[in-house]
């Protein structure tokens, strides 16, 4: 997969999600983290990315290891099924920015 194509991957997630242009808040960074995980872009080379999407400086070597990707493995870990009935559910909350990172299950 290209950078272009990560890309785009990110703006459609961070759409969706309702992060928009911005960064979002952490639950919406978080299901943005696992959705690009399931578009195949790794975990470690998300932070990076992100930055770049949003403009800022480069994440520091720790990025991936802070909160936001605790609580996106802990969602990635649970069973598609799983992820995507609660995604159903909960997907106005996570736009309206109502949820926070220990709500995601």
């Amino acid at each position: 997969m290209t950078a272009f194509d990560q890309s785009m991957w990110v703006l459609f997630f961070d759409a969706f999600t309702g992060a928009g242009d911005t960064v979002g808040i952490p639950v919406q960074q978080a299901v943005t983290v696992v959705l690009l995980a399931g578009a195949s872009v790794p975990f470690a080379q998300q932070p990076g990315l992100l930055a770049q999407v949003a403009g800022g400086p480069p994440p520091g070597p720790s990025a991936a290891k802070g909160p936001v990707y605790t609580a996106a493995r802990r969602f990635a870990a649970l069973p598609a099924s799983v992820r995507r009935a609660w995604l159903t559910e909960h997907l106005a909350a996570i736009r309206a920015g109502r949820l926070t990172l220990d709500q995601l299950p």
